[in-house]
């Protein structure tokens, strides 16, 4: 049996990563960080701003935050000695936090200035939080096996839609597709414990997916529709594939011990192990993508509206790096729109551009948000149309790259284009 395991995990590993290979230039920069803190979990607003989750490690727990790509922080959420961890940056821009202590589950609706605790009925830890809607929640927590809680009235009634009676599991990650399907992230120290499991009915019912008897840490999906799963176990490490209408998991890359995984809005995958290791090709090849990162285990890993990545370390408790540039190359991105993009034309823009493939909204309503390549808000309006399109005057922007927002009924479709 390990024989056939070895045989296998020489033969995956040597079809999948046969064209890694080192790059000349670098592609990260170490951030700076508070001093005496263990960073637990990492979020980017649409602004650009950096939430940190962290532990005392000599500076207090808590939230942290910084609006000049860490040039310098602020402590937005004190948690004394005690740890916070995940964070979740809601569409709609709502900042929910787990932590440890009472009130385990908190809500910012202000960018971190402000904070509000929300009924939770879980004795456990939190270890995963999604927020599909202003109304809905879920919660991933751990107590006496793991657990999924799930709320349709902003926290006042919550029901457990999943468990698991074994003490050692918990969700690590909650992930919505495009289609609606749930996915959960399941993970756990012991034989017959993890995997993937799924629900096409908004988590009134759960199916195994696949992956059982995995360590599963992180899911991610591309515009395609395929899942991706890493997993971190020492038996079957690696990164793992459902394909859009399939339904067997294919292994591309089996050895690494997977913390986190990330698709960009190209589809590139990008894969936290023991290295940073990314797909151009959907899975089809990978590469090393490690110039200018430290030695030893990566941590957690996100992307932020712009494409660029964020990197925390399993080894060095406070390091945080970020990508030199954008992971998101203007040209690929409209080679491979993603199927909940907008439609912007002309692009680039002089004047005026026209926003097609808008949310359904009520009564032709929109709000719409421009950022610059900073993040910064530059342009805000509220449109009324009657129309499948709408037409925004931006001929006042300066010239440069930027990101629109439209949202109706709650609903959000992000694009970008250029400004001449």
């Amino acid at each position: 049996m390990l024989l056939h395991f070895l045989k296998r995990f020489v033969l995956i590993s040597c079809i999948s990563i046969y064209s890694l290979s080192m790059f000349a230039q670098d592609f990260w920069e170490e951030l700076n960080t508070p001093n005496g803190i263990h960073i637990y979990s990492i979020a980017v607003n649409d602004a650009g701003q950096i939430f940190l989750g962290a532990a005392n490690d000599g500076a207090p727990g808590g939230v942290y935050r910084s609006s000049n790509n860490g040039a310098s922080w602020d402590l937005v959420f004190d948690n004394g000695e005690l740890q916070t961890n995940p964070i979740e940056i809601s569409w709609y821009e709502d900042i929910f936090i787990g932590k440890r202590g009472f009130d385990q589950l908190m809500v910012s609706h202000d960018s971190g200035d402000t904070w509000d605790s929300l009924y939770f009925p879980g004795l456990g830890n939190i270890s995963a939080i999604y927020s599909p809607g202003p109304d809905t929640l879920f919660v991933g927590f751990e107590q006496e096996g793991a657990r999924l809680l799930r709320s349709y009235d902003n926290t006042m009634n919550w029901d457990t839609v999943f468990i698991t009676s074994n003490s050692s599991e918990y969700i690590l990650d909650i992930l919505q597709t495009q289609s609606g399907d749930l996915y959960i992230a399941l993970t756990g120290y012991f034989p017959d414990m993890g995997g993937v499991y799924k629900s096409s009915n908004g988590g009134d019912s759960w199916e195994l997916s696949g992956l059982f008897n995995h360590m599963v840490s992180s899911l991610a999906e591309n515009s395609e529709g395929d899942v991706f799963a890493g997993v971190r176990d020492i038996m079957h490490p690696g990164l793992y594939v459902l394909r859009n209408g399939e339904d067997e998991w294919e292994g591309l890359i089996v050895g690494p011990q997977v913390e986190d995984v990330v698709v960009n809005g190209v589809n590139h995958i990008y894969v936290s192990s023991s290295q940073v290791i990314r797909s151009l090709d959907n899975g089809q090849t990978f590469e090393y993508f490690e110039e200018g990162l430290f030695l030893g285990p990566k941590g957690f890993m996100t992307d932020d509206e712009l494409g660029y990545l964020y990197l925390t370390s399993e080894f060095a408790s406070n390091a945080l790096y970020r990508t030199i540039n954008s992971t998101v190359s203007i040209a690929e991105e409209y080679y491979l729109p993603s199927k909940n993009s907008l439609i912007l034309y002309p692009n680039p823009v002089d004047e005026r551009l026209f926003v097609g493939n808008l949310p359904d909204g009520p009564e032709y309503q929109y709000e719409v948000y421009i950022h610059n390549a900073q993040g910064m808000v530059v342009k805000q309006e509220q449109v009324f149309s009657r129309g499948s399109q709408l037409m925004i005057d931006v001929s006042v922007l300066p010239s440069g790259f930027y990101i629109i927002s439209v949202i109706a009924d709650c609903k959000r479709i992000n694009g970008r284009f250029i400004k001449k």
